[in-house]
Formats: structure tokens, C-alpha cells, sequence
């Protein structure tokens, strides 16, 4: 068998778990507030008032941006680090997505406490982030795979 004829295995490169989860978060957060910053989620906030409300009615309170800023940073930073954390690809989706449907669930919470529901931020920053982290995972080896004995 020549050189050339040996069967070429790729191998997918080492995964940093503390390196790739701050950086995903940046990342998410900046998008986040970049397309808040542009107006782009206005719409998306308007819908879930819309769902929430009788005839547009408003609501009294409105959720200080530092709320909904220091919340959306904790969810863009800390997502990436559980779901790089997380062994099996899909455990990290179900984290995903759990951390999504909670970003959700806090709409009609808000809107229980009279608060105007602003979701679109942070689910915006939580979908970004979840979806990074899960691609990252999917394509390098994980510490967390290899504890689990390299299980997917």
C-alpha cells in the first residue's frame, strides 16, 4: 500500500471551553444589542405586546434597561459556558432550547406584573448564543466528551 493510499481519517480539533464561551457571549450580546440599537426588534417586542394586551392596551411599568441589559449579558455568557460544559450534543440542544422556552416564559410573567414584556433582546442574545455554542460543539472535541468516555 503506497503513501498515498492510506485511508484518511479527519479528526476534529480540541475544543476550549474557556477560550470559545466568552467569546460566543460577546458575540451574542453585541449582535443582541446592535439590532436593538437599529430598531430592528421593535417589532418583535410590538407582537408580544400585542399577544399580551386587550386592544393595545400599554402597561403602568416599564422594566428598567439596566434589568434587561445586566440579563441579557448573563444569558449570552453564561449559556456558552453550560452548554460547552454540557457532554452529548443532545444535551446541549435540550439546554438550548430549555434556556429559550425561559426567555419566552418571561413575557406573560411580565405582563402578569404590569410590566411592558421587552423578550426580544434577550431571546435574540439567548438563541445567538445557544446556536454558536452548538455548532462550536459539533465540530471540535469537547472536554466534556471526552470525561463521558467520547459518548455522543
Amino acid at each position: 500500500m503506497a503513501a498515498d493510499d492510506k485511508p484518511k481519517t479527519k479528526s476534529k480539533p480540541a475544543g476550549h471551553t474557556a477560550t470559545a464561551a466568552p467569546l460566543i457571549g460577546a458575540m451574542s450580546f453585541l449582535l443582541a444589542a446592535g439590532l436593538e440599537r437599529l430598531g430592528l426588534l421593535r417589532g418583535a417586542d410590538a407582537f408580544t405586546r400585542g399577544m399580551l394586551t386587550r386592544d393595545g392596551e400599554g402597561f403602568p411599568n416599564v422594566m428598567p434597561q439596566l434589568w434587561l441589559w445586566c440579563g441579557t449579558a448573563a444569558l449570552a455568557v453564561f449559556l456558552p459556558f453550560a452548554m460547552l460544559a454540557t457532554p452529548a450534543q443532545w444535551r446541549r440542544l435540550l439546554l438550548w432550547l430549555l434556556s429559550l422556552v425561559l426567555v419566552a416564559g418571561w413575557a406573560p410573567v411580565l405582563a402578569l406584573a404590569a410590566y411592558d414584556p421587552k423578550i426580544s433582546v434577550p431571546w435574540i442574545a439567548t438563541f445567538w448564543a445557544g446556536f454558536c455554542s452548538f455548532y462550536y460543539a459539533g465540530h471540535h472535541r469537547m472536554p466534556a466528551d471526552a470525561k463521558q468516555g467520547g459518548r455522543r
